[in-house]
């Protein structure tokens, strides 16, 4: 669809400043995630899969599920799927109760 010809808005001193920071609040945010994306970096999520928990901290699914079996790391299942809290991925490598 092309549109054709020129439309013309006139819009207060105010509600264009007010248009120029919200843009700027759009584009700081792009910038984020485009950096983010670059980077190779995932953006912050609530949980991380096991085989993602596993690669992270470069341990095979018999460790992963001694882990699990002595309550060294937190998991939550649902349905057939387990998932482990990012966060249990700095834990792993800080707590010394986990070997």
């Amino acid at each position: 669809m092309t549109i054709q010809g020129e439309i013309t808005v006139r819009i207060s001193h105010e509600d264009a400043q007010i248009l120029r920071i919200e843009m700027k609040e759009v584009i700081d945010y792009l910038s984020k995630c485009l950096a983010q994306y670059c980077s190779g970096s995932k953006p912050t999520t609530q949980f991380i899969t096991a085989i993602e928990f596993m690669q992270s901290v470069k341990i095979g699914r018999t460790k992963f599920d001694e882990l699990i079996a002595k309550n060294k790391i937190k998991t939550i299942k649902k349905k057939r799927k387990i998932y482990v809290l990012p966060s249990e991925v700095d834990r792993y490598f800080t707590d010394p109760s986990i070997n």
